[in-house]
């Protein structure tokens, strides 16, 4: 009985993970979407200050749109991939194994965005005074290695 009790625990974390992890990418997908359609909400500290001049230039609009929009699709992409572990069959198209080695590939990029490129984001930047800086460690720093070490988490566990 406590071994049922044991597996029962760990497939609901298990599916607390995924759903958190597959909303956290749609939400985040939605907000750059947003940002693409030429909203603004939030945009300020979303972009490191030194691009930011770039970034709301109109002849460099397009752009920047179509980069934004590439970053969304990239989320829903991260999504379903996320999804696939327990509520997207996926086993016609992909491997189990695959599916394994893509997780930890998108854990992976969120934990190396989370230390950064050494000057402008991450862990070890340099510049801390900015209004993105701030917003990095305050938000985008702990989001990223959450979503890092829970999708890598998700693949030991499944």
């Amino acid at each position: 009985m406590p071994i049922y009790n044991t597996q029962k625990r760990l497939t609901m974390i298990i599916h607390i993970l995924i759903l958190f992890n597959v909303s956290l990418f749609l939400g985040l997908a939605f907000i750059h979407f947003y940002w693409a359609s030429g909203g603004q909400w939030a945009i300020e500290g979303a972009v490191p200050d030194i691009y930011m001049d770039s970034y709301l230039d109109e002849k460099k609009k397009i752009g920047t749109t179509i980069a934004t929009i590439i970053v969304a699709l990239g989320l829903i992409k991260f999504s379903i991939i996320t999804a696939s572990h327990y509520y997207i069959d996926l086993n016609d198209w992909i491997d189990q194994k695959w599916l394994n080695m893509a997780t930890i590939i998108l854990g992976s990029i969120f934990v190396l965005r989370a230390i950064g490129d050494f000057k402008l984001f991450g862990i070890f930047k340099k510049k801390s005074k900015s209004k993105f800086a701030i917003n990095d460690s305050r938000y985008y720093i702990p989001l990223c290695l959450y979503l890092g070490f829970s999708s890598i988490l998700i693949v030991m566990l499944t």
